[in-house]
């Protein structure tokens, strides 16, 4: 468990690095939004370590719908993982979902397991965090793929991924805009 002041540095940290990234996602792919909702949580306890938290500013109204995504994408990896982790623990990999980088489950976008139908946009992912503590960052208010690529592009700011791991997850998603960052 984190100390105060490491948590409280923790926190800064991940705020700053999730800024910078939806800042720089706007700018790349020229979008005409400026921000949206950030939550963070750690997988293992399924705890909410940042709430929902506004990151730039909503300009279209609809901040409250874009609360509601995040936490939802967040969930949607949360309820979907372990049953994944257990897979891959028994070396029973289903593919294309997760990943396998030197023995290791690298991550998963939640574009993954988009579903029209049920609302169920990308723009969370989840990934082995700090000393391969799992934690799913979630993004909304961009478009799909712009949420998704700040949130990749985030983890590794903050240094919770590898930027290999991104680009293999960027390259699974199809999420150009990551892609192109990291050219």
């Amino acid at each position: 468990m984190f100390v105060v002041r490491e948590w409280t540095d923790f926190v800064k940290m991940v705020l700053g690095a999730v800024a910078w990234a939806v800042e720089r996602v706007i700018v790349i792919d020229e979008s005409d939004r400026k921000g949206g909702y950030f939550t963070l949580v750690d997988y293992e306890t399924g705890g909410v370590l940042i709430p929902p938290t506004l990151i730039g500013e909503v300009i279209n109204g609809k901040g409250d719908k874009y609360k509601s995504y995040c936490q939802e994408k967040a969930g949607r990896l949360l309820s979907v993982a372990p049953a994944m982790a257990r897979l891959i623990d028994a070396s029973l990999v289903p593919l294309p979902l997760p990943y396998i980088t030197d023995g290791v489950w690298g991550g998963l976008a939640s574009s993954e397991l988009r579903d029209e139908l049920r609302e169920q946009w990308g723009g969370a992912v989840l990934t082995l965090g700090i000393s391969g503590h799992p934690l799913i960052l979630s993004f909304s208010g961009l478009t799909e793929a712009q949420d998704e690529a700040a949130m990749m592009i985030a983890a590794n700011k903050a240094d919770v991924v590898s930027r290999r791991d991104i680009r293999t997850l960027a390259s699974r998603a199809k999420n150009e805009i990551v892609l192109r960052f990291y050219q």
